[in-house]
C-alpha cells in the first residue's frame, strides 16, 4: 500500500473508496499527517531563520565591498601621486627580498602600515587572491584615471560657449613623431584653463591634410563648427600657410578660428635673426654655448665650478633663446670666477689635454674685450625679453595685454640706443677684460664697437616691430 500511494500510484478505481479508507488508517498516514501539523506550527521560526541567513548575507557582502572600495581608493591614491610628481612605477627589481622595488611597491609598504587596522586585516585575507601590485592592474587603474579625466574635461568644454586650441610636435624617444593638443577655454565660474587632449602619433602623414584629419576628429564632438574661435600653432609653412596651411583648412570648417603664431616663438625668432646679424655675433653665441657644453660634458670640469664658483652655468636648449639668456647672465655675473676657473683647469696636472685646451680658448674668450663688449650688451638686452618672454608664457594673459607688453619692450630696448649707455657699456667691457697698453688702443677704438652697438640694437628693434605689426 505504501508504494501504491507514493510510488506506483493507484490505479484501482472501482474500489477507490475502500483503498482510501484504508490509507486514511494506516500509520504512513497518519505519521505525515501529524508531521505537516508541527510544520504549519513552526513555520513563522523557518521563514524567520531563513530571512536572518539573508539579512546576515548581505550585511557580510556589502561589508566586503565597502572594505573591497577603501582598499581601491589606497591603490588610486597611490596611482594620483605617483602621476602628478611623474614618477615612474616601475622598478629594477620587485622581488620581494630588493632592497628598492619601485615607488609604486615602496609607496603602498609604507602607506600600508599607516592604514586602518580594519584595511590591514581586508588586505591580509585577500592578498593571496588579489594583491593590487602587478603591472596589469596598475596599467587599468592608470587608464581608469585617464578616461575619467578625460571625460570630465570633455564635459566642461561641451558646457562653454567657446574655445581656442594649441597644437604642437615633438619627437619621442622611438623617433616617433608627436602631436599634442591642448584646449583653452572659460569654465562656467569664469576662469580661463588650459586642458591637455593627448598626444597623437603623426609620423605617417604630417601633411596639412593629415593634421586637419586628425584635429577635426579630436574637436568634432566639441561642434568645431561654432565653438573653435583660435588656433595657435608655430610659423611652419605646413601649419600657418594661408592658402593650404592647416590653419586654412581648419579657418574652412570654422570661420571664426582666428590664427595666431605662438608670441613666444615669434620671441624666439626675433632673438634668434637680432643675434645672428653679422659674423662676429654668431661667433660669440658660438662660443657662449660652448662654455656651457665644456662644463656639463665633463663632472671633473664642473667639481671645478662648484668650488670656485659655487654656481653652476646652465644647460644649453637649442629650442629656447632663454636658456642663452641665462648662460651669459651666469658668466657676466661671476666673470673673474669663470676665469679663475678656467685658469685652474689648463694649470691642474690631473686635466685631460682636452679639458686644457678646450680651458685655454674659453679663457683667452672671456679676456677678449670684444667677446667682454657683446656679453654686456647681449646680457642688457636679455633682461628686458626674459621678462617679456615669461609674460607671453603666462596662460592667463590675453593677445592685446601681451601685444601692450611687447611694446613696452620695444620701446626699453629703444631708449638703450643713445650715447651713454654705449660709453657704460664699453667702460664695463674695459675693466673686465683689463687690456693690457698694447691691446688698448684696440679697445679704445670706440667708432667700430659703437657701430656693432647700434646695428645689434637696430636690428632686435627691427625684427620686434616687424612681429608687431604682423598683428594689427
Amino acid at each position: 500500500m505504501k508504494s501504491v500511494w507514493n510510488n506506483v500510484g493507484y490505479y484501482d478505481l472501482k474500489n477507490l473508496s475502500r483503498g482510501i479508507q484504508v490509507h486514511q488508517t494506516s500509520k504512513e498516514h497518519i505519521h505525515n499527517d501529524l508531521g505537516l501539523k508541527n510544520l504549519e506550527k513552526n513555520s513563522f521560526t523557518i521563514l524567520d531563520v531563513v530571512n536572518e541567513h539573508g539579512n546576515l548575507f548581505k550585511k557580510n557582502y556589502n561589508e566586503n565591498v565597502r572594505l573591497n572600495r577603501l582598499f581601491m581608493e589606497h591603490l588610486i591614491n597611490l596611482v594620483l601621486f605617483l602621476g602628478k610628481q611623474e614618477l615612474a612605477f616601475r622598478g629594477h627589481d620587485e622581488s620581494s627580498d630588493s632592497l628598492n622595488k619601485g615607488n609604486f611597491r615602496e609607496l603602498f609598504d609604507m602607506h600600508n602600515i599607516r592604514c586602518t587596522q580594519e584595511i590591514q586585516n581586508h588586505y591580509n585575507s585577500i592578498k593571496n587572491i588579489f594583491s593590487g601590485m602587478s603591472k596589469s592592474i596598475q596599467n587599468d587603474l592608470i587608464s581608469c584615471i585617464s578616461e575619467f579625466l578625460i571625460n570630465q574635461i570633455k564635459n566642461k568644454i561641451k558646457q562653454c560657449k567657446f574655445y581656442s586650441i594649441q597644437i604642437d610636435d615633438t619627437t619621442d624617444i622611438s623617433q616617433k613623431t608627436q602631436c599634442s593638443i591642448i584646449i583653452r577655454f572659460v569654465t562656467d565660474k569664469s576662469e580661463l584653463v588650459e586642458r591637455f587632449l593627448g598626444f597623437h602619433n603623426v609620423s605617417e602623414d604630417r601633411t596639412a591634410q593629415g593634421l586637419f584629419n586628425l584635429v577635426n576628429s579630436v574637436l568634432h564632438e566639441f561642434d568645431i563648427e561654432n565653438k573653435l574661435v583660435g588656433q595657435c600653432y608655430d610659423g611652419a609653412c605646413v601649419m600657418s600657410g594661408h592658402l593650404t596651411g592647416l590653419q586654412a583648412r581648419v579657418k574652412e570648417v570654422a570661420p571664426n578660428a582666428l590664427f595666431t603664431h605662438c608670441l613666444a616663438h615669434r620671441l624666439n625668432l626675433v632673438l634668434q635673426h637680432g643675434c645672428s646679424i653679422n659674423a662676429k655675433c654668431r661667433i660669440f653665441f658660438a662660443n657662449l654655448t660652448g662654455i656651457a657644453a665644456y662644463f656639463h660634458n665633463s663632472t671633473s670640469r664642473t667639481n671645478f665650478v662648484d668650488t670656485i664658483v659655487g654656481k653652476r652655468i646652465p644647460q644649453f636648449v637649442q629650442t629656447r633663446w632663454s636658456s642663452r639668456s641665462k648662460i651669459l647672465h651666469t658668466i657676466v655675473n661671476e666673470w673673474s670666477g669663470f676665469i679663475n676657473v678656467f685658469d685652474c683647469i689648463s694649470k691642474d696636472p690631473k686635466s685631460s689635454s682636452e679639458s686644457i685646451c678646450g680651458a685655454i680658448g674659453h679663457l683667452k674668450n672671456l679676456k677678449t674685450f670684444e667677446f667682454a663688449f657683446l656679453a654686456l650688451i647681449f646680457s642688457d638686452i636679455f633682461i628686458y625679453t626674459d621678462n617679456l618672454f615669461n609674460i607671453l608664457q603666462n596662460k592667463s594673459f590675453d593677445v592685446e595685454f601681451c601685444l601692450r607688453r611687447i611694446n613696452i619692450t620695444y620701446d626699453l630696448i629703444n631708449k638703450k640706443r643713445n650715447e651713454p649707455e654705449f660709453l657704460k657699456l664699453f667702460n664695463q667691457a674695459v675693466t673686465l677684460t683689463k687690456p693690457p697698453k698694447a691691446t688698448r688702443n684696440e679697445s679704445n677704438n670706440q667708432s667700430n664697437f659703437k657701430i656693432l652697438f647700434y646695428e645689434i640694437i637696430d636690428n632686435i628693434l627691427m625684427q620686434l616691430k616687424y612681429q608687431i605689426s604682423r598683428y594689427k
